[in-house]
């Protein structure tokens, strides 16, 4: 049996996501790709956050949805977003079940679901943005080392902040830096004389995802406490340096491509910025030996 099983016999689809990102990245929209590579002749409406909609591909009609307080009063968790009345939930899905009557409405899993409401063979994680946002990373590259920075900060989820982004910004200052975020999710450099924050290079036919996924692939390694956007570089295949409380999960289990990985163990995101600086140096070293990178996941 499939979550989606119940699609077969409808020809207009919408698929709803509010949902924390590592969810939607690897637990939803994966899925969902997978699904409508495998159904091309539906038609296909995406309702999710306006600067996730690069995440998905083949659809017909995007749908954005905009939910007041986000990261601040409201948190992304699992397939769900904490804090968030009833009534506007569902205030969403009638307005999406008016816009679109002739379609059939699919919500995510609920969290007792558990994580792994699809199997591997279900998911299509080889994400392709529109081409507008290789073409706006592709501008800003230059002849230093391009290394990606996810600065995840947020207020709803204060324990797993880290606090020496600010200080980590200053060392970089021989790197092109990609930084990942939106809106008040991450750590925004205070100094940003050698750093894009990708949210602000937006423009018409890219989304801030979109430019994330073009950044990591154009980058020697992807650089952040564990999260949704370094699971995402491990899908993308660029090597990453992470820290935090899960390293079997984020660097082994849910690294099918077996991506070159350093974790550090570091239940209390302490870990000093000239530690991550360090191992940023040894992994953009042209001739590091990756294996030797791989060895550790498995430690």
């Amino acid at each position: 049996m499939s979550y989606f099983d119940a699609l077969a016999s409808q020809n207009n689809i919408v698929f709803v996501a509010m949902m924390e990102l590592g969810w939607e990245i690897q637990r939803w929209a994966s899925a969902v790709n997978h699904f409508i590579n495998n159904n091309p002749n539906k038609q296909y409406i995406i309702a999710t956050f306006p600067d996730r909609i690069d995440l998905y591909k083949n659809y017909q009609h995007f749908c954005p949805i905009n939910i007041d307080g986000l990261y601040v009063r409201k948190r992304p968790d699992m397939y769900k977003v904490q804090f968030m009345d009833d009534g506007e939930y569902d205030g969403i899905l009638t307005s999406l079940k008016a816009n679109y009557p002739d379609a059939f409405v699919i919500e995510p899993p609920k969290s007792n679901y558990g994580r792994w409401v699809f199997s591997a063979s279900e998911l299509d994680l080889d994400f392709k943005p529109r081409p507008l946002n290789s073409q706006v990373v592709h501008s800003l590259l230059t002849d230093r080392p391009t290394i990606t920075l996810a600065p995840r900060h947020r207020k709803d989820c204060k324990d797993r902040n880290w606090p020496y982004w600010d200080e980590l910004y200053d060392m970089l200052k021989d790197y092109t830096v990609f930084v990942a975020g939106a809106n008040a999710s991450y750590a925004r450099p205070k100094n940003m004389s050698n750093c894009v924050c990708l949210e602000d290079c937006n423009r018409e036919g890219t989304s801030t995802i979109g430019l994330v996924i073009e950044a990591m692939r154009a980058s020697k390694v992807t650089v952040g406490q564990q999260s949704g956007n370094p699971i995402l570089s491990l899908h993308l295949g660029t090597p990453v340096i992470s820290w935090g409380h899960e390293k079997q999960r984020h660097a082994v289990d849910e690294n099918y491509k077996r991506t070159p990985c350093y974790f550090f163990d570091d239940p209390t995101y302490s870990v000093r910025p000239e530690v991550i600086y360090q191992k940023i140096v040894e992994m953009t070293n042209e001739n590091i030996i990756c294996s030797s990178l791989l060895r550790n996941i498995n430690q």
